[in-house]
């Protein structure tokens, strides 16, 4: 007894760390919205009466098309710049294991530490497949792109564009944890950038109140998983208006033509 005991307490925990291994921790962003589907009269193809009417759980085709679709996730990832991001030094395992350690402080609900990123703008990457550099930091404005073998690229600083072969970006904003360091980037061309983005957006309705939809973003840096919905909630607003304004323009000129 004592033996089976130690192996089903030893399986269990090698089933246990796997599973912390594998997932990987991503903080949740979600806002809900309210629409009155009662005193609609009219229906507008793809706005929140598409969503809320459907008698499944998951929204329906004509409004996900919106909130899924690959020119949306185009949208942020040029706004927000996410087509560069650090690649990690570690190797597989040891990442792997750290995803496991920040798994166990989400489960033990402890705080973990937030990552800092260098915020870009204006990202132009020509190329259809992803590209390495290497980011020499000098301080808080000054920085060099290196190739692959440490060739400097190019000399730059803050708030100034630096133009490559093949690429092209402004630097922002760089935290301090990052001065004196070389890192290793890479840059996403804009569709592999659009599909990270899609992966982890949700849409959703609530199963008692049907006229409450439930749109939900995940991303392991907490700060961009808000402004991710932040710039999914603009720009469905940006939609809805353009399309109010664009009935009550037919409405207007329609008797006269």
């Amino acid at each position: 007894k004592k033996f089976l005991f130690f192996i089903s307490f030893c399986s269990f925990f090698f089933i246990a760390f796997f599973i912390l291994l594998s997932l990987e921790p991503k903080y949740s962003a979600e806002a809900c919205f309210f629409e009155d589907v009662e005193n609609a009269k009219t229906k507008t193809i793809g706005s929140l009466k598409d969503i809320v009417l459907s008698d499944s759980n998951i929204v329906s085709s004509d409004a996900s098309s919106f909130f899924k679709s690959k020119s949306l996730a185009k949208k942020i990832v040029k706004k927000l710049a996410l087509q560069i991001s650090i690649e990690p030094n570690a190797n597989v395992f040891q990442r792997k294991c750290k995803n496991a350690l920040k798994n166990l402080h989400f489960e033990c609900k402890k705080k973990i530490e937030d990552s800092q990123d260098i915020e870009y703008e204006n990202i132009y990457f020509k190329k259809a497949k992803p590209k390495l550099y290497y980011l020499k930091i000098l301080d808080e404005s000054f920085f060099e792109v290196l190739d692959l073998n440490k060739k400097v690229l190019s000399k730059s600083q803050v708030l100034k564009e630096v133009k490559l072969k093949d690429l092209s970006f402004t630097i922002k904003k760089i935290p301090k944890v990052f001065f004196n360091k070389t890192l290793k980037i890479r840059v996403d061309p804009i569709d592999a950038a659009s599909q990270k983005i899609l992966k982890d957006i949700k849409v959703t309705k609530d199963k008692l109140a049907a006229n409450y939809l439930t749109i939900q973003t995940k991303n392991e840096n907490r700060y961009l998983a808000a402004k991710i919905l932040n710039s999914l909630m603009d720009l469905y607003l940006e939609r809805s208006e353009e399309r109010r304004v664009g009935k009550e323009c037919r409405s207007r000129w329609s008797p006269y033509h």
